[in-house]
């Protein structure tokens, strides 16, 4: 499945590896390539919505909201390289919006009537119960240092959470492969976003930056590609295998 993105895979993540080496410090001072990250931060996100572009031509309510979830994740991408708590909050802005286009697209899935699945409801309670616990948790750790950042820092962690929710609710709705692919990067998401914000609040944590942009970039990838390799489900997939299931019996 991948080899059709074999090319586009051999750059990509030469940039990534670039990017990550111009934001460890050690590395970048002595490599003097401290400077690269301004470049190859953008060219990350606009090299997958270039790709997104290039092969699904933006066709379908689904692509264009994951398209617009790319669009705000640049635009979050160039705050967070400006310093400043202003910036930061725009930068936050920017990737709660990008979220919410991403919720957007998942929940067309979801509601994929052709086909129904007894493990929607159990996924449901499961992933509500596991981003749930995880957010309140989160938030209870950061909530002393994070000042008047309180609200936005807790909006974010409920949209992210719903974020990982609603991939999880593709389950059964389409392809294996595109299922896996955006729920790993849904959860790698959540992991770049908590590592960023328990580094700026509560601990300085040794080569965060190293840690968030490669969970980031992961995440960003993972749901680019499972996008373009989504297959919706249709009902006569049910239906074939309901037949399949009544010859058996009747060849028992």
């Amino acid at each position: 499945m991948l080899k059709k993105y074999s090319a586009f895979n051999l750059g990509f993540f030469f940039l990534m590896l670039v990017h990550l080496l111009s934001v460890t410090e050690s590395l970048a001072f002595k490599l003097d390539i401290e400077d690269l990250r301004w470049m190859t931060k953008p060219l990350i996100v606009l090299s997958l919505l270039g790709l997104l572009v290039y092969r699904s031509k933006l066709r379908g309510r689904f692509i264009k909201r994951i398209g617009l979830g790319l669009l705000f994740g640049l635009f979050g991408d160039v705050f967070l390289l400006l310093p400043g708590e202003v910036f930061f909050l725009a930068g936050l802005g920017s990737f709660l919006i990008g979220h919410v286009f991403y919720i957007m697209a998942f929940m067309l899935d979801f509601r994929n009537t052709e086909v129904t699945s007894s493990a929607t409801s159990v996924l449901a309670g499961g992933g509500v119960l596991f981003f749930g616990s995880y957010g309140a948790w989160f938030m209870k750790w950061l909530f002393p240092s994070l000042g008047s950042l309180w609200p936005a820092v807790l909006v974010y962690i409920l949209v992210i959470a719903a974020m990982g929710v609603m991939a999880l609710l593709r389950w059964e709705k389409v392809n294996g492969s595109s299922f896996l692919m955006i729920t790993a990067g849904a959860i790698l998401f959540i992991a770049s976003d908590s590592i960023l914000a328990a580094n700026r609040f509560k601990i300085e944590i040794p080569y965060a930056s190293v840690y968030i942009m490669a969970t980031y970039i992961l995440a960003q990838y993972l749901i680019t590609i499972g996008s373009l390799e989504r297959k919706r489900k249709k009902r006569f997939t049910e239906n074939r295998r309901q037949r399949l299931s009544e010859q058996s019996v009747e060849d028992l």
